[in-house]
């Protein structure tokens, strides 16, 4: 039994701790003891081991913890003066960023938050691995105004937990629902907490998290677990709950109840083909929505979304854009930044940053400041001036491997991308190197004595990259090994010797070497066989490589290890298997000649040993993780294990005890992907699943700590020579350039056999020649000699084997390719046969062709399917319908496109229904079963009235048909629907019948052709004619439609294969045919004497005999014409008359054939016509048949989309009702928060009135202490009992926060949640509570009891100021409803009005019935454009109206006439009295004009002298005296100078008048020159131009045509002179003579 004896000391966390408690003992190995502590308040237990090594659990839930991970929240493994700290932390993409107050950012991971300052550039990590300071981290939020974070935990039973900046202290702790998470967070600017609930709840949660009360909750109706809520930062609280690319979102309003809260709902939708991507609120309460697009959306007050940016339409990034500087900053998807700005109702763009990639941006409330987060998980910071992002601090993700970078292990190295490799500073996390590669690397490892890196790549190239200088990584060597890739890289314990792998196909290279010198390639091994995991050993001698191979033996999966060895001297390998017991690992280490390998699936390490020829399991170690599937690592001084539970245990090697236990990542996130300690326990680095990467820094008291870093920099600093020298790997170049080593190696085997093998090769090639030569002369002795002597062919194969081989090969591919095309024929019959017997066989009808004999006129029938009796059932159920029907509506019929008065209606409905009588019923039923034209002449006349088809025209119509008005419901719609297919499968069937019977003529016509053709070659042959060709009419494939489906063997253009058995059969078949031939010609006696007797011939004709020539006589062939004599002269003379004869009936024998030939020909050649003329009259009556057909079809479709478009107005009316019920609803709810909020003001008001009768009872109390002092102190201690300090409420809008400040003021604490104005006000009243400045007639005593009322007093007073803020809150609550009812009330009505509206048009759209008619082209005069619309204001007239209305227009035009001729002879006779009238006007004022001139005629005073004196008789010499006629002339000048100035006074003020008009013109002028200015710029020069010249023409045009006019009328006046003369001349030759009417 091990004790182990301890010291257990409690101290209060203070500035100054306080021991608490301290105990002391002794516990057995595997016991426990308990110990229990009541205690508010923060403590420091710490446990001293003074012998052994003591655990120490904590819980708060449970009474005994236990080291089970599930019964304690707080665990030391143990207890040296050993302290874990989070250095610092690298985000994965994605992350969230949130302001905590106004100068601090924070980004979260899954079990991390990271604080960093913007001012100071400070960096806080908080750490929620441990349930006393959170278990995970779920979700995060900031609040914008106080340095206040909260999040929840990821745990089972979450909690909410609120913390403080910088000293991350817990603030409040909010538990909800167990069993139920968050999965989002916001704070308002008030006391409000929103969280959203993970599934399957869904909850909106309202907290207010300083009292940690739950104000209200309301389930939701977006399911959705990736959801986000964002709060308002107006008073009046609104919250934002949506989805990234969701195409809705909801609002809600949070309305405040006095202690607690109000939910109302708003439901958004987005536009079609559009998702929001980010909602924001602007200061002034706006909701901004963020769409795909890069378009910017706000929310108005009807909550609907108005578009206010529109989004550049291009790009593929993911838009972003928060409030900025008073407007809108966007990210676009192009990577475009803006700034918009709101300017006179519009949004303009106000500046552009340069392209840049975010993928989050956020503002400060505070201060303009902008933050964005780039893809890389950089913070970057705005700068106004610079107007560009400047990086703050770098949070680098996307990193898939790292490793130490030893030997001082004070450096990293990461590999990113698969193709980028980053150096980090462990101490910082800083990056110090880079180095991107052009290959994909798959893995990367480090040598454990030197600086550098092994990393190995896709294509199986293995780099080495020195880390020496880790500013400036550099390519140290390059070994090509092969073209697979490398997946795993070992080191030894030396560092000299590289292990490369391909695990996947057991490919090993061993490479020996140290930088500075030449890497030697070792050896290669190939195993052919996946491994599972190798480890590598060596001495002096050997190098040993374990391979773990996994294997099945009987069905069972084994696994063994193969041991490799390698022998230095000579390269040997030699190989071992250990087989391992009944157990599976994943992977497996070596350590001092013991194995520590991972079993598959478990959360153990087993220990074995290799013990002769078997391994012997020597432990089982628990390792304490909590999850299974763990890894294993190790390094010189340490054994760790990870694994998907987010715990690292680190153990030494040396012990089987732990001694570090690490929970950097979460397990929901699946744990770690990899980590790594540095041999000195400094560092642990760990990346995760998620790709967040963690540094733990461990703080132990170490004192060979110091000592071995020395070492190791002594070490480092030694080998600098070394990596200045150059290291040499294994890349050929030159020829070889890009080949590898196997290839080489290859190369170089083939080179050696070559050299080594070349004599030989040279022997056995002469021997070969000479062989071959013999066998050629062999061959050809051989075909020389005879069939008795010659031997086969096949005896001169040499190579028998080979040809046997071959052609047993050949034989087997033959026999596949023959049953792989069978089975293909096989299967392809199967379905050709399954496809005709489905959709050929069963076609009522088949598809069938009519082409033109010699011409490009074709026409097709109508395909018809099978005959269903469903169609035939629903024909009769229709006709049996429509029969009903017409007997029901002889006395009703509806019209609902009548008008009718109210009158008329009423009338309607009061009278009584009208039935049938039964006597009428049945005379009409016998009538319909007697008639047999009673089903198509039922409503002939309605059908002739309004003619919607010329079906009519080729079948017979359905009596039963309904006119397309009398079509009024569904049911009405179907029997219409039936009955007009009916009646198209009619027309089909009509002009099948045509088809067929012009097929069966064209069967005729082309048999009569051919045979026809046939006399006609028969007569080119006799007549001996080979110019001309008688071309044979063809039938085309589609004419036959059997041809379809059977294949001919002139179709097929490839011979078809005989086997040699079917040639066989072939052959034998034809030599037997060819035996009975022969045997048939044996016998040939009767044909034999039929050419004996009648020349083999039957009947003899006559063209026959003709053909034959005359012999001639004996003596033309056997003597000369001299020697002929009587006889032969008759002889020869009968013989001429003969051939005379022969050629008379041989000439008359041509023209009977060409005689027979041309009337052949035009008889052919009418039946071409005669047949295609047929045709064209069948392919005429086809596209009427097919007009007809696709009238009857409109109808139908004419028909559906009316009872489509009346389905779609039902549904547009019930929506209308459920958005009225909904509304109704809506308002129903509305009315009720808004009682409610009255009922909450109430009580307000009720507790307003408590605290003001408090505060007068305050006073009461404060009098009462008093009363037993003079009046004089009475009368001080009031004046100090009334004096505060001064405070503005302005900043403070919170309720609880007032309640809080009124706490501290009583009980004189300080709390953390008080914001910096509370705080400052505390202090006014602590510094008011001094006693200082006190009057001498109060002493401290008073004072102390003055100072306890006063702050009584305060916090009355701030208590009211709280309860008015609730009330002025309540009563803004209750506007805002009323409001929002006013609007729910209007939009109500707005609904109605549109229902009845959508209840009018549906009338309308009822009576309206459209009609089909058809109508003669020649009698429409509407422009057609090919839509139904073109007839929208048509109207139709009668024919007889048409013609009637052109004869009233021609007599009206006669009367016009009439009338014209009378107005111009009227005209003619006023305008001749006008004449006249103007003459004697003229004359008039002739009179007129001399009247005044006498009268204007002026008479001076000399001529009024000379009168008088001319009348008295006196002298005309007498004259005026002198001074008379100065007097006269004095006068005279005097007014003519008055009439001079009243001129000039007169010019002077027409001058000023002119001036002031010229100012006036010169300002117009001004203007106008401006105008004529911007015209000049504006002016298109060379269209004026063109302008000028086209006048020009046009001018010259009108010239010509005025000269042509002129022209003209100058030429019809000479004309009408000729025509006068010539008129008077023929007057002259035929003189008229006068007569006179006798009637």
């Amino acid at each position: 039994m091990i004790q182990l004896i301890y010291i257990l000391s409690l101290f209060s966390i203070t500035s100054c701790n306080v021991l608490l408690q301290s105990a002391s003992g002794e516990v057995n190995r595997g016991s426990f003891i308990y110990w229990s502590l009541n205690y508010n308040g923060n403590i420091l237990i710490k446990l001293i081991s003074l012998s052994g090594d003591a655990d120490l659990y904590i819980s708060e839930r449970i009474a005994k913890p236990d080291y089970e991970p599930d019964k304690y929240d707080l665990h030391a493994a143990s207890c040296e003066d050993i302290s874990f700290k989070t250095e610092w932390v690298k985000v994965p993409t994605g992350s969230k960023l949130t302001f905590v107050g106004r100068d601090v950012v924070c980004v979260g991971t899954d079990c991390h938050l990271i604080f960093y300052n913007l001012v100071n550039g400070e960096q806080h990590i908080y750490s929620a691995n441990q349930q006393v300071f959170g278990d995970g981290v779920q979700c995060y939020t900031g609040h914008r105004q106080l340095p206040v974070l909260g999040f929840a935990e990821k745990c089972l039973n979450p909690r909410i937990i609120i913390i403080s900046y910088p000293e991350l202290h817990i603030l409040r702790t909010l538990k909800g629902t167990p069993g139920v998470g968050y999965t989002a967070l916001s704070f308002s600017d008030h006391e409000y907490l929103i969280s959203l609930s993970c599934p399957p709840v869904f909850q909106i949660i309202v907290w207010n998290w300083r009292t940690q009360e739950k104000l209200v909750s309301k389930n939701t109706e977006i399911y959705n677990p990736y959801e986000i809520i964002s709060c308002s930062v107006q008073s009046a609280v609104s919250v934002v709950q949506w989805q990234m690319k969701a195409k809705d979102f909801v609002v809600w309003d949070i309305f405040n109840r006095y202690k607690r809260c109000l939910l109302m709902e708003h439901n958004i939708q987005m536009r079609t083909n559009e998702f929001a991507i980010n909602i924001i609120w602007s200061p002034e309460g706006g909701l901004f929505v963020l769409n795909n697009n890069g378009c910017v959306y706000m929310l108005n007050s009807e909550y609907k979304l108005d578009m206010m940016i529109s989004g550049p339409g291009f790009g593929f990034e993911v838009p972003c854009f928060t409030w900025f500087k008073g407007g809108l900053i966007i990210a676009e998807p192009n990577l475009d930044i803006k700034h918009f700005k709101r300017s006179t109702g519009k949004w303009i763009e106000d500046w552009k940053v340069y392209p840049t990639r975010v993928t989050q941006l956020i503002s400060s409330s505070g201060k303009d400041i902008l933050i964005g987060l780039s893809d890389h998980g950089e913070i970057m910071e705005f700068d106004m001036n610079q107007y560009s992002f400047i990086v703050k601090k770098s949070y680098e993700s996307n990193i898939d491997d790292l490793c130490f970078v030893n030997p001082c292990e004070e450096y990293f190295v990461t590999l990113s991308n698969k193709t980028e490799l980053a150096v980090w500073e462990c101490i910082s996390g800083n990056k110090v190197g880079f180095i991107k590669s052009k290959q994909q690397i798959v893995t990367i490892s480090s040598n454990p004595e030197y600086p550098y890196i092994a990393t190995g790549f896709s294509s199986g190239t293995l780099e080495l990259i020195s880390i020496y200088n880790p500013e400036k990584p550099t390519l140290l060597a390059r070994f090509k090994l092969y073209r697979e890739e490398i997946t795993k890289i070992l080191f030894n314990n030396d560092g000299n010797v590289i292990v490369t792998a391909n695990l996947i196909y057991g490919l090993f290279f061993i490479i020996q070497g140290t930088p500075g010198q030449t890497f030697e390639i070792v050896t290669y091994i190939d195993y052919r066989r996946e491994i599972v995991d190798i480890c590598i050993t060596d001495d002096n001698k050997l190098y040993k490589l374990y391979l773990l191979v996994q294997h099945v033996e009987r069905k069972a999966i084994r696994q063994r290890i193969v041991l490799k060895t390698v022998i230095k001297a000579n390269n040997d390998i030699r190989k071992k298997k250990y087989l391992i017991p009944k157990k599976l690992y994943s992977h497996f280490i070596e350590i001092n000649g013991e194995f520590y390998a991972v079993p598959q699936n478990s959360k153990h390490i087993h220990t074995f040993k290799i013990v002769k020829k078997d391994i012997k399991i020597t432990n089982d170690v628990k390792t304490g993780h909590q999850m299974r599937q763990i890894q294993l690592g190790s390094n010189s001084n340490y054994l760790y294990t990870y694994g998907v539970d987010g715990l690292i245990i680190i153990q030494p090697k040396d012990s089987i005890d732990t001694e570090y236990v690490l929970m950097p990542h979460y397990r929901t996130e699946w744990g770690i992907r990899k980590m790594s300690v540095d041999s000195l326990m400094r560092y642990v680095i760990s990346l995760g699943k998620n790709g967040t990467l963690v540094c733990t820094k461990i703080i132990k008291s170490n004192e060979n700590r110091k000592e071995q870093i020395e070492a190791n920099q002594k070490k480092l600093s030694e080998m600098e020579s070394i990596f200045n020298a150059k290291t040499i790997g294994y890349e050929p170049s030159g020829a070889d350039d890009g080949k590898t080593y196997l290839e080489m190696k290859e190369k170089e085997l083939v080179m050696k056999q070559t050299i080594e093998y070349a004599e030989i090769r040279k022997k056995i090639n002469d021997e070969f020649q000479m062989i071959k030569k013999e066998v050629v002369q062999l061959f050809e002795e051989n075909l020389g000699n005879s069939d008795m002597k010659k031997i086969d062919i096949l005896e001169f194969y040499l190579h028998t084997k080979l040809k046997n081989y071959k052609e047993m090969i050949t034989e087997t591919e033959c026999e596949l390719t023959v049953k792989y095309y069978k089975d293909l024929i096989r299967i392809q019959d199967g379905i050709w046969r399954w496809m005709k017997s489905q959709y050929w066989d069963t076609m009522l009808v088949k598809r069938k062709v009519i082409k033109g004999i010699f011409s490009e006129i074709r026409v097709e029938n109508y395909t018809m399917p099978p005959e269903d009796g469903t169609a035939e059932s629903n024909y009769k159920l229709a006709i049996l319908g429509r029969e009903t029907e017409e007997l029901g509506r002889i006395c009703h019929e509806f019209q609902p496109w009548a008008f009718l008065t109210e009158s008329h209606i009423n009338m309607l409905l009061e009278r009584e229904p009208e039935f049938m009588e039964v006597d009428e019923k049945t005379r009409l039923l016998k009538v319909i079963e007697n008639d047999e034209a009673s089903d198509s002449n039922l409503n002939l006349e309605k059908l002739e009235k309004y003619p919607s088809s010329v079906a009519a025209e080729f079948v017979s119509p359905c009596g039963y048909l309904y006119q397309q008005e009398e079509v009024h419901t569904s049911l009405q719609a179907n029997y219409q629907r039936i009955l007009l297919q009916n009646q198209i499968t009619q027309l089909c069937n009509f002009l099948n019948e045509k088809h067929e019977a012009v097929m069966q003529q064209k069967v005729r016509d082309m048999n009569e052709i051919l045979r026809k053709n046939t006399r006609l070659k028969y007569i080119l042959s006799e007549i001996q004619n080979k110019e001309m060709c008688i071309v044979e009419p063809v039938w085309h494939q589609s004419e036959i439609p059997e041809s379809v489906i059977t294949v001919q063997d002139h179709e097929i253009a490839i011979t078809p294969y005989i086997s040699p058995s079917e040639q066989a059969l072939l052959d034998a078949t034809a030599a037997e045919e060819e035996r009975i031939r022969l045997l048939l010609l044996a016998d040939d006696f009767r044909e034999r004497a039929l050419i004996k007797m009648m020349n083999g011939m039957l009947e003899v004709r006559w063209e026959d005999i003709i053909k034959q020539d005359i012999p001639p006589p004996k003596c033309v062939l056997e003597k000369e014409p001299e020697n002929y004599n009587e006889d032969d002269y008759r002889a020869v003379k009968a013989y001429e008359e003969k051939v005379s004869l022969l050629k008379s009936e041989r000439h008359r024998y041509g023209n009977m054939l060409e005689h027979e030939f041309a009337k052949l020909w035009q008889n052919i050649r009418d039946s071409y016509r005669h047949f295609n003329k047929k045709l064209c009259e069948l392919l005429l009556l086809k596209i009427k048949v097919e007009s007809a057909r696709n009238q009857e079809n409109l109808l139908i479709q004419r028909t559906e989309i009316m009872f489509q478009t009346l389905l779609s107005m039902i549904k547009d009316e019930d929506s209308f009702k459920e958005k009225i019920k909904q509304s109704t609803d809506h308002i129903g709810y509305v009315q009720r928060m808004i009682n409610e909020l009255t009922e909450a003001s109430n009580e307000c008001k009720y507790a307003n009135e408590v605290l003001l009768v408090k505060e007068k009872q305050l006073d009461k109390n404060f009098k009462k202490d008093f009363l037993e002092y003079p009046a004089l102190v009475q009368e001080q201690t009031i004046k100090l009992y009334k004096k505060h300090p001064k405070m503005s409420y302005r900043g403070i809008n919170s309720p609880s926060l007032l309640n809080e400040l009124a706490t501290g003021c009583v009980t004189q604490e300080k709390s953390l949640l008080l914001t910096q104005e509370c705080l400052d006000y505390l202090r006014s009243v602590d510094y008011l509570d001094q006693y200082i400045g006190v009057p001498n007639t109060i002493d401290e005593t008073m004072y102390k009891i003055i100072c306890r009322h006063r702050r009584l007093k305060i916090d009355n007073e701030i208590r009211l100021k709280a309860n008015a803020l609730d009330q002025s809150e309540i009563e803004n609550a209750i506007q805002i409803l009323q409001k929002v009812l006013t609007q729910r009330k209007e939009t109500n009505l707005k609904i109605l009005a549109d229902l009845e509206g959508l209840r009018e048009d549906k009338r309308i759209f009822m009576q309206n019935k459209e009609l089909q008619i058809v109508i003669k082209q020649g009698l429409v005069e509407v422009k057609m454009t090919g839509d139904i619309s073109d007839f929208q204001n048509a109207i139709m007239v009668n024919r007889k109206e048409v013609e009637n209305i052109n004869a009233i227009i021609l007599k009206a035009g006669q009367l016009k006439l009439n009338v014209m001729n009378n107005k111009m002879i009227h005209r003619r006779s006023i305008i001749m009295k006008e004449w006249e009238h103007k003459k004697m006007n003229m004359e008039i004022a002739d009179l007129i004009d001399v009247l005044h001139r006498i009268q204007n005629t002026k008479v001076t005073k000399e001529i009024q002298v000379y009168l008088k004196q001319l009348a008295k008789g006196e002298s005309l010499d007498r004259g005026m005296t002198l001074n008379q006629e100065i007097e006269l002339a004095k006068t005279m000048y005097e007014r003519i100078i008055s009439e001079k100035q009243g001129k000039i006074h007169k010019l002077d003020n027409e001058t000023k008048k002119f001036k002031k008009d010229n100012k006036i013109l010169d300002e117009q002028i001004a203007s106008i020159n401006v105008d004529v200015c911007e015209q000049q710029v504006c002016r298109d020069l060379e269209f004026e131009k063109k302008n000028k010249e086209s006048i020009k023409k046009r001018m010259a045009a009108i010239v010509k045509r005025s000269k042509l006019v002129k022209q003209i009328q100058e030429q019809h006046n000479e004309i009408l002179v000729l025509q006068t003369e010539l008129e008077l001349l023929r007057l002259k030759t035929y003189p008229t003579l006068k007569f006179k009417t006798l009637f």
